[in-house]
């Protein structure tokens, strides 16, 4: 569970950032529903105009996970993920700082910070608190002068500790060490990152539809849940299993009792025949006979059903399904896994493809107890103010310490702040005030006079062309 995270010079952000999840004595009295912890926050909005740096902010989110999850074994190559700020002669020599304060999968309260370059780590401590205070678990610090590392570790910490500095490397986490070396005091720290982080693309959704179909061809209790929540969604749609044509009939040859048994094996035999004509018939029965016991794995397709008129309906495959369609199956899979467990899911541009009412309902998952019983927590970049806006009832579905702003000024330099940090008069219209610029953060297009003088150009071009 994400408390409250800072970062500095990565991408677009120069300066140090702060964000967090922590709720105020009023949020949390605005809250009518009963959390385990009160006083955290189960879901954020963050708002800009395009390119002012959204995306960079949760890709610094993913990298500080995967790099602890996967920077030992070297599957993370730091001088191409690893990008601090380029535009100025300093901050592309310097460390990226992250630091990130987390409550566990075992309800321990951390606190893990890590200073990096694309050569090496320079600093990473991990604390531990004990009520209001921390105690360190254990330091590591790169000293320039004598060009080695320097460690320093709490009471609690147990072990061979000259074991777990010799396995550290120097562009490799020490935390992600001991867990590669079966350290239990840390274990739960590095597990919040490695099992309770997810990042989700709206427009990579289809990366979903494969686990999708995992659940659906495996029946899983996922699937059915899943199958149920399509039901119920209003679209009119529901999603079946199918499988690819060639496991069907392999399944139906070797079924006794199916009339089409033996077919694959006839099909198999007349391609063989025509791709190996010099085989003669012992071997090319015996070619059939190998494939038959060395079959490939089933790829499961998805098929969904459409009610129609009269009671009919028909059913259509993954190709004939719209673009929004699949993206809501996407949508409503991330937030069954996400709900399901104690979760903290990245969501880049959650509007894409998605109508705002679905986008609404599906922030909503998270905000009741009821639909979100483990606390997950949904981050979310998006562009729309419906969610900040009013409703006839007077209400906003995020509340103002849920709403984040990115800007990025004139040098390029992109900046994280919170709608709470700026003077609001109760009952304002965020989402209209956001676009009428008063928060800042707001693009302000002016670009229009410029189109129409290079819509001449253009037009002048292409009249010359034909000339």
């Amino acid at each position: 569970m994400l408390l409250n995270y800072s970062f500095q010079n990565f991408r677009s952000y120069r300066d140090a950032q702060q964000f967090s999840m922590e709720r105020s004595k009023s949020a949390q009295k605005r809250d009518s529903a009963t959390w385990g912890h009160n006083n955290v926050s189960v879901a954020t909005g963050v708002y800009g105009g395009n390119a002012s740096g959204k995306s960079a902010f949760l890709n610094s989110i993913r990298f500080v996970a995967g790099y602890i999850a996967r920077g030992f074994s070297g599957n993370i190559d730091l001088a191409e993920e690893l990008s601090p700020f380029l535009l100025d002669n300093d901050s592309r020599n310097d460390a990226t700082k992250f630091l990130v304060e987390f409550i566990g999968p075992n309800e321990g309260h951390y606190q893990y910070e890590f200073d990096i370059t694309r050569e090496r780590v320079y600093y990473e401590e991990l604390r531990k608190y004990n009520g209001a205070r921390s105690s360190r678990l254990f330091l590591r610090e790169f000293s320039t002068n004598q060009s080695e590392y320097m460690y320093s570790y709490g009471r609690a910490f147990r072990g061979n500790k000259k074991i777990y500095e010799g396995i550290t490397r120097p562009d490799a986490l020490m935390l992600s060490a001991l867990h590669a070396a079966n350290c239990e005091l840390t274990e739960e720290a590095y597990q919040e990152f490695s099992d309770n982080f997810g990042f989700f693309e709206a427009s990579g959704y289809r990366r979903e539809l494969s686990l999708i179909k995992q659940d659906l061809s495996g029946r899983t209790a996922m699937g059915r849940a899943l199958q149920m929540v399509m039901a119920s969604s209003g679209l009119g749609i529901n999603v079946i299993e199918a499988k690819d044509a060639l496991d069907l009939l392999y399944e139906a040859s070797t079924s006794k009792d199916d009339s089409r048994a033996g077919e694959y094996e006839k099909l198999a035999s007349g391609l063989i025949a025509l791709s190996k004509p010099h085989l003669s018939s012992e071997e090319r029965e015996g070619l059939v006979r190998k494939l038959m016991t060395n079959t490939s794995p089933v790829h499961p397709e998805l098929v969904f059903s459409h009610a129609g008129r009269n009671g009919y309906v028909g059913e259509f495959s993954e190709a004939d399904e719209s673009r929004g369609t699949l993206a809501a199956l996407a949508f409503f899979s991330m937030a069954l896994r996400t709900l399901s467990r104690r979760s903290i899911v990245i969501v880049d541009e959650i509007d894409t493809s998605l109508h705002p009412l679905y986008v609404e309902e599906l922030v909503r998952l998270f905000l009741d107890p009821k639909t979100n019983p483990n606390q997950s927590q949904l981050i979310f970049t998006t562009h729309d103010v419906s969610l900040i806006s009013r409703s006839m009832e007077g209400q906003t579905t995020l509340d103002r310490d849920q709403i984040w702003f990115v800007e990025k000024n004139p040098s390029g330099e992109s900046t994280l702040y919170p709608l709470s940090e700026i003077k609001s008069r109760a009952g304002e219209n965020y989402g209209k005030n956001y676009l009428n610029g008063i928060y800042g953060a707001a693009p302000q297009p002016s670009f229009h006079q410029a189109f129409a003088s290079a819509v001449a150009l253009a037009a002048e071009s292409d009249e010359a062309s034909k000339g």
